[in-house]
């Protein structure tokens, strides 16, 4: 969404998106683009039960899914306004960037450039605008490296990511880093990389409080109302 207000889209209401890979990430994925009214959804992955999956979950017209083999190359040259890579890396290289017809490529694939200064340079030079992979991904390093302090339902240390309204959340942070590519004539992926060079050197900040919030958790999810279950430890 942020980078289709970069570009001045509008929003994700009848726009087209195309998904490589249907998994874990890009399923919800795709259930949020249809709740945002997108006009299209074109899907592929390489394992049939994992197309007929999604169509169990998804009932949706507008969903258009098709298998393919390790070596087709067609969702990448498929008419569309956003590419979403969600299945392996180093798909974004020489060969396939020539193929793209999306304005923007945001996925969860990890490490979707063959070539990081290469690929990314490509791709600026192209009018793509490319939103780096680890910035879609963030989430997931950030659930990670805070799972030692204790889960949280709807846990705000992970909301502020989600929130607009959040100076360095994943919308803010990707505006500021498209925009600082057009101004500087810079590859997106070049910012990025320069601007979490300069975070990796703050101190991780510490939680207050946090076994408070993980009571009053505990205790909104009626966990202590929930009948006794008789525990069967095996000798």
């Amino acid at each position: 969404e942020a980078a289709l207000e970069f570009l001045n889209m509008g929003s994700l209401k009848g726009k087209t998106v195309a998904v490589q890979g249907i998994g874990n990430v890009a399923t919800p994925l795709i259930q949020f683009l249809f709740e945002k009214e997108v006009k299209k959804v074109v899907a592929c992955d390489i394992y049939p039960h994992v197309i007929k999956e999604i169509r169990d979950i998804i009932d949706n017209r507008n969903l258009e899914t098709y298998i393919v083999n390790q070596n087709d190359l067609s969702i990448f040259s498929r008419e569309c306004d956003i590419f979403a890579p969600c299945a392996t890396g180093g798909i974004l290289n020489p060969i396939t960037i020539p193929l793209i017809k999306a304005q923007i490529i945001c996925g969860s694939a990890n490490n979707q450039l063959e070539d990081s200064s290469r690929d990314d340079k490509d791709l600026f030079e192209k009018g793509i605008v490319y939103v780096p992979d680890f910035l879609t991904n963030r989430l997931g390093s950030v659930y990670s490296a805070n799972e030692q302090y204790g889960f949280v339902k709807n846990d705000p240390l992970l909301e502020m990511h989600l929130s607009r309204s959040n100076e360095n959340s994943i919308y803010n942070t990707t505006l500021k880093i498209l925009n600082e590519s057009k101004s500087t004539k810079t590859p997106p992926g070049q910012v990025a990389l320069k601007i979490a060079e300069k975070l990796s050197y703050e101190n991780h900040p510490i939680f207050g409080h946090r076994g408070k919030l993980i009571i009053d958790s505990i205790i909104a999810s009626k966990w202590h109302e929930l009948p006794l279950v008789d525990w069967k430890i095996p000798v």
